[in-house]
């Protein structure tokens, strides 16, 4: 027998804050990074690029400029995004960690 779904949040309050809601000017700005990445991800180009060639640019581009973690050279005390160091599965590393590292973490 189904299940009626029932929203987590109830409509009618969360409307008027969702069409009171402006997008900052940061996000907006990386709207254009993402649907660069959508596109490539997607197309044809995606299937032929290798993983090896575009992990590092997109970490950069999504973690670091899009979400705000920093890595070891934006704050070598206290960094959140780490590459390949610190999680190991099957002799293998995770491709990056996301977590407090450095001297100034608390």
């Amino acid at each position: 027998m189904p299940v009626e779904a029932k929203p987590l949040f109830r409509p009618d309050i969360v409307r008027p804050h969702v069409a009171a809601f402006s997008l900052p000017a940061h996000a907006a700005a990386s709207k254009a990074t993402l649907v660069r990445w959508a596109a490539l991800l997607s197309g044809p180009e995606g299937d032929r690029v290798k993983e090896r060639d575009l992990l590092p640019v997109f970490l950069s581009d999504v973690f670091t400029d899009l979400l705000g973690y920093r890595s070891l050279a934006d704050d070598p005390t206290r960094y959140t995004l780490s590459r390949e160091q610190h999680v190991e599965v099957d002799g293998q590393y995770a491709d990056a960690v996301l977590g407090e590292f450095g001297s100034g973490r608390h």
